[in-house]
């Protein structure tokens, strides 16, 4: 689902940054951009439309930009822009503050103010940003509140600022997969996303609606699983106790789920043992490891609920992709749709 892309090795080197300087004003800002890579400037950008927001991945040669008074008076799309730094690094001034990110780090700013902004390499690695627009009448927070996140460094790495970074990675990995189907669900959780952050850094995390808020501890809970499926640990009672809430509220958030919560997080180790069988790099590894690995302590419970799912013993499973390498990469290969069960 990418709407817009653009290559400097699209055009001629002379005309390189003079191209990317006017897709810039038109695909983001107006604003005036400078650098001194102007001979040899390098840049890719695309962006993905999702109903009224917009994510921008963008790489480019060191570059300062200027948003000046004049030009928001001359056009003003009235956005609020959250940037991750994904390398090299990056600034930004406006309002009075100025904010220096790194790797992981975000920024925010907003379109009706001027700014400044600069980006640099770090060591060999360019500047590498990812941007979600997003219309200032659709986050659920006061501007006085947002206000005071302009030109503030959030740093990246722990609790909603990784999710967050994680979401847009993921968004722009799988950009030409999407299907129109998929641009309002993804708006929706973007947005809550956005807004628990900034939420979040002012805590104001009340003021958020409380859908809202639901989806975002949703997706906290579906990270943290993943992060976690390799502990035999891992449970309903364990992840209510991580996330403060109790174990009913907990099945309430996945009543809408196809599978309970349980029985989502066994099907997720069993596709990934059933991956894991399928790999000719693991042929060696006992299938009893590789159950291990994925939470499963007990080889006989293990043996039986592969067999219940895909109607082969893990070993006839592991023998049958050997025969027939295409199985490797297909999660329906054999019997398909894994059935409901516990932990």
């Amino acid at each position: 689902m990418i709407t817009f892309e653009f290559r400097t090795d699209d055009f001629p080197v002379a005309d390189r940054f003079a191209a990317w300087h006017e897709m810039s004003r038109k695909m983001l800002t107006p604003a005036v951009v400078r650098s001194d890579h102007k001979e040899n400037f390098q840049a890719t950008a695309y962006a993905l439309d999702f109903g009224a927001i917009r994510v921008c991945s963008q790489t480019y040669s060191p570059l300062h930009v200027h948003r000046s008074r004049k030009l928001i008076w001359r056009f003003d799309p009235e956005m609020y822009c959250l940037s991750l730094t994904v390398s090299g690094r990056r600034g930004i001034a406006q309002s009075g503050r100025e904010a220096a990110c790194g790797p992981g780090d975000f920024m925010f700013y907003e379109t009706s103010s001027p700014f400044q902004g600069w980006a640099d390499t770090d060591g060999d690695n360019p500047p590498q940003c990812v941007i979600v627009q997003i219309p200032k009448t659709l986050l659920p927070l006061s501007a006085d509140g947002l206000g005071r996140l302009v030109a503030v460094r959030l740093p990246g790495g722990h609790g909603l600022t990784e999710l967050v970074s994680r979401h847009l990675g993921e968004l722009v990995r799988q950009a030409t997969t999407y299907t129109e189907a998929d641009v309002n669900r993804l708006t929706t959780i973007t947005l809550d996303l956005v807004a628990a952050l900034c939420a979040n850094q002012l805590e104001a995390a009340s003021s958020l609606p409380p859908e809202s808020r639901r989806r975002v501890l949703q997706a906290q809970i579906h990270r943290f699983v993943l992060e976690r499926l390799g502990d035999p640990e891992l449970s309903p009672a364990t992840i209510a106790t991580a996330h403060k809430i109790s174990p009913r509220y907990l099945y309430q958030l996945f009543e809408e789920q196809s599978l309970p919560i349980a029985s989502w997080i066994r099907q997720l180790r069993l596709e990934r043992c059933r991956r894991d069988l399928a790999n000719p790099h693991l042929g060696s590894v006992p299938v009893r490891a590789i159950a291990a690995r994925w939470g499963f302590i007990d080889s006989a419970h293990f043996s039986r609920a592969f067999r219940t799912v895909y109607e082969l013993s893990p070993s006839e499973y592991r023998q049958l992709t050997r025969r027939r390498p295409g199985m490797q990469t297909s999660s329906t290969a054999v019997q398909g749709t894994p059935k409901t069960s516990q932990v």
